[in-house]
């Protein structure tokens, strides 16, 4: 029996993780551990992923949106939810995602350490908040990139910000439209606002302090 027939088989998701949770028990010998409980979705997580980045699916569509995507946000377990309960699982679903996140800033990390060589990797959730236009402006990225990198060598800080704006610019604006497009072919509602939020660019430096601490490698980045 291989993995796509197993029980085990589920979607990265939150109500994923949460049969696999109820199919597989964490090891008696981690039981000591104090904080293996983050570690232990974090593993879980990615045998579920495991394979993702070549499994022939990524064209997959449902109205502008990869079936995955409309499982994580509409997930049946809302059913019968209080509007408070609702707000809680749609919090989870968000602490989801952050969680997929931080593993994947923790393997890059780990690659560039045992590799010696450095990784950026540039994220939009596609969403964008409520009440909000879509300009380049208006839009931030999440940067994963090597502290090392920004330390030893401040000659790059100026291309990561180029890079980083023509992703704004050139991907995430784009993906950002046709996802607002895509809520409203399945009807999720998101208005709009008549005004863009000014900010002064002018005291806005071209690397800006981590978004987690300052031994962080996660950076928020303006449009």
């Amino acid at each position: 029996m291989n993995w796509s027939n197993s029980d085990f088989n589920h979607a990265p998701t939150v109500d994923g993780i949460c049969r696999l949770l109820e199919a597989i028990s964490r090891p008696a010998e981690l039981a000591g551990v104090t904080d293996m409980s983050d570690r232990w979705i974090s593993a879980l997580i990615a045998m579920l992923a495991h394979g993702f980045h070549n499994d022939n699916n990524h064209l997959k569509d449902d109205k502008g949106f990869h079936p995955l995507t409309i499982e994580h946000y509409t997930s049946t377990s809302f059913d019968g939810l209080s509007s408070d309960d609702k707000q809680g699982a749609s919090r989870e679903r968000g602490t989801h995602l952050l969680r997929l996140c931080r593993l994947i800033y923790d393997l890059c990390t780990a690659l560039n350490r045992l590799s010696g060589g450095t990784t950026l990797c540039l994220h939009h959730p596609g969403a964008t908040a409520p009440l909000t236009d879509i300009h380049a402006e208006d839009l931030s990225a999440s940067l994963y990139i090597n502290p090392r990198l920004l330390a030893q060598h401040t000659e790059c800080h100026q291309t990561i910000t180029q890079i980083t704006q023509l992703f704004i610019e050139g991907c995430a604006l784009p993906v950002a439209q046709s996802s607002r497009e895509a809520r409203l072919a399945h009807g999720w509602r998101q208005d709009l606002r008549s005004h863009s939020v000014q900010h002064e660019y002018d005291v806005i430096p071209l690397i800006p302090l981590p978004s987690n601490g300052t031994h962080s490698s996660n950076f928020d980045i303006l449009g």
